[in-house]
């Protein structure tokens, strides 16, 4: 017996496809910048904080979330040693507006 999925449904489902590949894009932290660590796993901000000085990045400033670090520093480094613990990184886009991507104010 084969099974048939209509059309409707392929279209829901690369339509689903479709914005969760933007969603990842727009989500995925630089390389190498400014990048907004947000604790998943209910870390305090200190906890966050020895994470990314551990892997050498640089904090800037808290972030707008509770338990959020805005840092400069190495994507890989930082979820290598983030992900294990529930830090997820974010672009600094997702921090406040008005700050370029070493975290200076804009003029």
């Amino acid at each position: 017996m084969t099974r048939h999925i209509s059309l409707k449904t392929c279209c829901y489902m690369q339509a689903v496809i479709i914005i969760c590949t933007i969603l990842a894009a727009n989500l995925a932290p630089p390389p190498h910048g400014a990048m907004l660590l947000v604790s998943v796993s209910g870390l305090s901000t200190g906890a966050i904080l020895n994470r990314a000085a551990a892997a050498g990045a640089t904090p800037l400033r808290a972030g707008p979330l509770r338990a959020s670090l805005v840092v400069f520093g190495d994507r890989n480094r930082l979820l290598a040693a983030g992900l294990p613990a529930g830090i997820i990184a974010l672009p600094s886009s997702a921090a406040p507006c008005g700050q370029d991507n070493a975290g200076r104010a804009r003029s």
